[in-house]
């Protein structure tokens, strides 16, 4: 009898690990030829992103196999969202937002070769909670409304850290929004290019912003700074700003809160206006900028900086 008793133990334990396993997975799958009842396997594969990212394990990762549109995606959690290298994985929003997150304070979250596209929704990418959020490789076009309302491509609104890098906005009211609603934004964005829009990147009161080899063009604005209340920082590094009315532009802020942008090793060219101060901002060039051949290169106080 204690023999029996102790298999049907074993069995009952082996019974609830496998249950366990298949109901959170390390990797989860989506394909074209997917289902919502499948377990979201290799073998078996889900239809849309947001069922596999339901059974996902925290920190794991949800792979699209093959070349579809998978859906809209709201993530609450740490996890990792991946098109398969040659796979053009598509995200359509046609009301709310493409990618929505609300994770965890500790949570980091990584979209890598994702194609999100607007046809109607607020924004492509919207983060309000979570500590770090990777955008890599992506394609976030269509984000566009005026004057019904302002689009976003991406809309970071909480405290924590944004990396962008190897990535187009196009055709978006505004590319980048950078606004926490309490703390401080870090953001460092490398490789990227914003074009088509109100702005291509917008800084606001609380984000510390940080851009290197990246492109601004066609845009009413290609950098735009300012704040209500909270500092804000902008640092340029290895950049070009081209084609757009104003290139880079800084507004400083009704309370008095530092504005603050630089800008070194840049080419600003082929604006209407190259570099511009509206107002008590600090906006400094580094001695080794071009900026030139803009309808007017510079308006307002400009200062300089030197290497240290």
């Amino acid at each position: 009898m204690k023999a029996k008793q102790i298999a049907l133990s074993l069995l009952l334990f082996t019974l609830f690990f496998a249950s366990s396993s298949a109901s959170a997975q390390v990797s989860t799958f989506v394909a074209s030829t997917g289902s919502d009842l499948n377990p979201c396997s290799r073998t078996a594969p889900c239809r849309n992103f947001q069922a596999a990212v339901n059974v996902v394990q925290p920190g794991g990762e949800v792979v699209a196999l093959d070349s579809a549109e998978f859906g809209s995606i709201s993530i609450a959690k740490a996890v990792s969202v991946i098109a398969a290298p040659g796979v053009h994985a598509a995200v359509t929003a046609t009301s709310g937002n493409g990618v929505s997150i609300n994770a965890g304070a500790k949570d980091t979250i990584a979209l890598r070769g994702l194609t999100i596209i607007g046809h109607g929704g607020f924004a492509g990418i919207s983060f309000s909670s979570g500590e770090t959020l990777h955008i890599e490789s992506c394609l976030v076009s269509g984000f566009s409304g005026v004057p019904a309302s302002v689009k976003v491509g991406v809309s970071f609104v909480g405290s924590g850290n944004l990396e962008v890098k190897d990535s187009l906005m196009r055709s978006n009211d505004v590319g980048i929004l950078v606004k926490p609603t309490t703390g401080t934004a870090l953001v460092t964005i490398d490789h990227v290019r914003l074009e088509g829009g109100l702005a291509g990147l917008a800084p606001r009161g609380g984000s510390k912003v940080t851009v290197r080899h990246s492109l601004a063009a066609d845009n009413g604005t290609g950098f735009s700074v300012g704040s209500d209340a909270a500092p804000v920082e902008l640092t340029l590094e290895d950049c070009v700003v081209s084609n757009n009315i104003d290139g880079i532009s800084a507004e400083g802020s009704p309370s008095g809160a530092l504005v603050i942008v630089r800008v070194s090793n840049s080419t600003v060219t082929t604006n209407s206006n190259g570099m511009v101060n509206l107002g008590g901002a600090v906006v400094l060039s580094r001695g080794n900028n071009t900026i030139e051949g803009n309808g007017t290169d510079t308006v307002g106080v400009i200062g300089s900086y030197s290497a240290k």
